[in-house]
């Protein structure tokens, strides 16, 4: 099964940053894999995005993560060490704050 993450495509979109917190996002992965696996291990492919989820669910069930495939991703640790010690690393991650302006929605559906 490949599940869109909250928020994206036909997904659930709740409202409210906190509904995008890691933890619920971690919360939903294994509420998914208790529907379709229950009670056996599991694999995790975590893209883009989904890379940091993958890594904090295997960290938060690694009985219940099997394997843990990330494509087009980074470990959280390597990112943050990079985040705060490499300012190249800073100015190329910068665009991650722009869905957070108060006009981002306006520069989005501006843009199509």
């Amino acid at each position: 099964m490949a599940p869109d993450q909250r928020g994206y495509a036909r997904s659930a979109k709740p409202l409210g940053v906190e509904a995008y917190h890691i933890k619920r996002l971690v919360r939903a992965v294994l509420a998914l894999a208790d529907q379709l696996s229950p009670g056996r291990p599991f694999s995790i492919v975590g893209h883009d995005w989904g890379a940091p989820v993958g890594y904090a669910a295997a960290i938060a069930a690694p009985r219940r993560v099997a394997k843990l495939v990330v494509i087009n991703g980074v470990h959280s640790g390597a990112f943050q060490r990079a985040q705060l010690h490499d300012q190249g690393q800073r100015a190329a991650s910068a665009y991650v704050h722009d869905p957070r302006q108060p006009e981002a929605e306006a520069c989005l559906a501006a843009n199509g």
